[in-house]
């Protein structure tokens, strides 16, 4: 199964990725591109299913703009 990548935008302009179907860090690789153009990481955590092996999910938020 391919990877999912969801980001979401809030209204004060925090960006919230996730990834599913991914495996370790697949997830970080996957959402690099879009964390470094968002700017700066506030939080940097894995989800529970990061640590199996058939479901991946991680999560970054990024705060605001450049």
């Amino acid at each position: 199964m391919a990877q999912v990548i969801e980001i979401t935008i809030e209204p004060d302009g925090t960006v919230t990725t996730a990834v599913k179907n991914g495996c370790g860090a697949s997830c970080k690789d996957a959402t690099k591109a879009i964390r470094d153009a968002l700017g700066v990481t506030v939080e940097d955590r894995t989800l529970p299913e990061f640590h199996l092996r058939s479901t991946t999910a991680q999560r970054s938020q990024v705060k605001g703009g450049r």
